[in-house]
């Protein structure tokens, strides 16, 4: 039966904070998104290529604001709502992992963790579902919530909750043996120009960046002549 929506904000807090310290632990370890490419497969060359389609990923952010809508509380789905409209496919296919954390400039000075989506599965919906992708996303978005203690039994639980979560892992675990999955099977698209907009804001992250670097140096700096410092 499908749960009425929420009336009110207190009710959504309440529910959530309800469901996140009353389910079990998970009895399901740990799983792994990275695309093993190496090792398993003989001769990767002999598979097929996914086929290449234009594809939105609208549909995909729709579905994971229904079920952030439908399953957290309300504080929780405003720290990753904010995010949504920058999710992305990769600029190409690339090596290692279906989905990511990248960071992007959100604000003229603010850097976030924005989660992309490996170009590999921009393909037929019929192959790899909007459902799929989704679950994806909002695995990232919980490694977003979560931080350092990812992957614990809160965050399993929660992500066993995206609707189709273990079909969507068990046709993600062996698409490279199914597919060719290699990057240089999929020629790049050419990137589009970029806006003044965008090349101000490529420049300000590029500073933002240096500035975190030198402030991280600056902190190393002090803890060790605290640390060696006569007491």
């Amino acid at each position: 039966m499908a749960r009425r929506p929420f009336v009110c904000m207190s009710e959504f807090r309440a529910a959530v904070a309800s469901a996140m310290t009353e389910h079990p632990q998970s009895d399901h370890g740990p799983f792994d998104l990275r695309l093993n490419l190496l090792g398993r497969i003989p001769d990767p060359a002999g598979l097929p290529t996914l086929p290449r389609v234009e594809r939105s990923l609208s549909p995909v952010v729709d579905l994971v604001l229904d079920t952030l809508i439908d399953t957290y509380d309300a504080p929780t789905a405003e720290r990753v709502m904010s995010v949504f409209h920058m999710i992305d496919w990769t600029p190409k296919v690339v090596d290692g992992r279906l989905a990511q954390l990248v960071l992007r400039l959100t604000q003229p000075s603010h850097l976030n963790d924005i989660p992309v989506i490996n170009r590999l599965i921009c393909t037929d919906p019929e192959i790899v579902t909007d459902s799929m992708i989704g679950y994806l996303v909002h695995h990232q978005l919980l490694h977003r919530l979560f931080r350092a203690d990812s992957h614990n039994d809160k965050f399993l639980d929660l992500d066993r909750r995206w609707p189709g979560a273990a079909e969507a892992r068990a046709a993600f675990a062996d698409i490279h043996e199914r597919w060719d999955t290699r990057p240089e099977s999929y020629p790049a698209p050419p990137p589009p120009p970029l806006t003044p907009r965008e090349l101000a804001n490529k420049k300000r992250l590029r500073e933002l960046r240096a500035r975190r670097k030198a402030e991280r140096e600056e902190r190393k700096q002090l803890a060790h002549r605290d640390g060696t410092a006569p007491r």
